[in-house]
């Protein structure tokens, strides 16, 4: 098992011990994964280890990697935008950003 695959084990048993405390489902729970600053290859890692979810909070970083998944034809993945977005930047990718949720962490 690799380090990402290891730590995000490691997290969902977290959340899955919080959220039987609190009486909940862990599948009620949405790990947002940022994979802001990491290259695409990490983050090929994490889905391999069965994460769907992530956050980005540069928009063309974001764009990128949104572009990188669907060429591989991956189109189960939620990408969600984190913190503030700079409305000129939102507006050059409309199309890219359709999908993507913005998200406040």
């Amino acid at each position: 098992m690799n380090d990402i695959a290891h730590n995000l084990a490691q997290v969902r048993e977290k959340i899955s011990a919080a959220a039987t405390r609190c009486g909940r489902a862990s599948e009620e729970v949405t790990l947002l994964a940022v994979s802001k600053t990491k290259p695409a290859s990490a983050v090929e890692e994490a889905v391999a280890a069965g994460q769907t979810a992530f956050g980005e909070n540069y928009v063309q970083e974001g764009v990128e990697k949104i572009l990188h998944f669907r060429e591989k034809g991956e189109s189960g993945l939620q990408w969600h935008f984190i913190g503030p977005l700079q409305s000129n930047k939102v507006a050059s990718s409309p199309n890219i950003l359709t999908g993507a949720t913005p998200s406040i962490a």
